[in-house]
């Protein structure tokens, strides 16, 4: 599993694609395979000791047993919430001049435990809790990027491609009615549904160069989560005999789910205002082999280095969003990747 044209905000490293463990579950059937690349040499640019600690790590049958003695976590923005409102209302007020539709606005938070995080121990956590998003984690260095992401950016199966349009959020209820009436809420927010319709437009118009019978439902329906509901509608097309699953990926790639409408001009605007080099944030992450793939986006997600993260989330901001309603939403994207490194601390 790799990110994909990861720094396309602003780079500042060249990225190794190349993955060291590629972990995959397809129809039931699990399989591992952990590699490197070889100089000319013929050595290894990575020791097979440490190859076969990160497989060993991975396979080990139950969770990893936490360490003794308590651990506390901090956790610090990195732009104060009052900046952070001042730039939401600043888009508002440019998107009802109409320069632009939307525009999708992330923050960060970093912190630290008191001992280092166990970064596989956080992705059995993410699993066990988010079952239905995909989970990811990629090493490079010291760090790990990691992550649950509920956004399936696109899947190859033979020629069929399908991507997911997924904008607009709201919070699980405490009770099941409480929870239905929320979802009803989100299906019927005009807010929300114009975010939702930005991104399900550019899907199916990006999918239609380079696909064939591509069909999306009218109305989106709802995705549910272990803590949100969010609006979601699959595009499914027959992607054409010379086309490939990367060429789809390279044109999806930032969607309004993590860029905006008009593209350019919300990437204009992330680039003088949100004060954020989102770095890994939001980039493809995924697989591909032969006949088949999957990549998603980069969301809900976090690197860890030591005992030290950093966590990201993003808000759709169009005309009708409230600096204050978004700032809680950015708190409840992020509170995923925050329990998962906290564990049972007493954060």
């Amino acid at each position: 599993m790799f990110p994909c044209g990861i720094r396309w905000l602003r780079s500042r490293h060249a990225i190794d694609p190349s993955p060291q463990l590629h972990l995959t579950r397809v129809d039931g059937e699990s399989w591992l395979t952990v590699s490197a690349i070889v100089g000319e040499d013929g050595k290894p640019g990575t020791s097979v000791e440490k190859l076969g600690q990160y497989r060993d790590a991975l396979i080990t049958p139950g969770p990893i047993s936490r360490e003794d003695g308590a651990s506390l976590i901090q956790v610090s923005d990195d732009l104060p919430e009052t900046e952070w409102r001042t730039i939401v209302g600043d888009a508002v007020q440019e998107i009802r001049a109409g320069d632009l539709r939307k525009v999708v606005l992330a923050r960060s938070v970093h912190g630290s435990l008191t001992k280092p995080i166990n970064a596989f121990e956080v992705l059995r956590r993410l699993r066990d809790t988010h079952r239905d998003a995909l989970i990811f984690g990629y090493w490079r260095d010291n760090k790990v990027f990691l992550g649950a992401s509920p956004e399936r950016l696109a899947q190859l199966d033979g020629r069929e491609i399908s991507a997911s349009s997924l904008a607009g959020t709201v919070r699980r209820g405490a009770t099941p009615q409480e929870d239905a009436l929320l979802a009803a809420e989100l299906e019927a927010s005009e807010k929300d549904l114009v975010e939702h319709a930005a991104v399900r437009e550019m899907l199916y118009e990006m999918l239609s160069e380079v696909s064939e019978n591509v069909s999306a439902p009218d109305t989106p329906g709802i995705l549910t989560l272990s803590n949100v509901h969010h609006l979601h509608t699959e595009v499914r097309a027959s992607l054409c005999d010379d086309h490939s699953l990367l060429d789809v990926i390279g044109r999806l790639h930032p969607t309004p789910a993590v860029g905006g409408t008009p593209r350019d001009r919300a990437l204009e605007f992330i680039r003088e205002n949100e004060q954020l080099d989102r770095g890994w944030y939001a980039a493809p992450v995924g697989w591909i082999d032969r006949s088949r793939g999957e990549f998603a986006v980069a969301l809900r997600s976090g690197i860890i280095e030591g005992d030290r993260f950093a966590l990201y989330a993003g808000c759709g901001i169009v005309a009708d969003s409230d600096p204050k309603e978004e700032l809680a939403e950015s708190i409840l994207k992020l509170e995923p990747m925050r329990l998962a490194i906290a564990g049972d601390t007493d954060a």
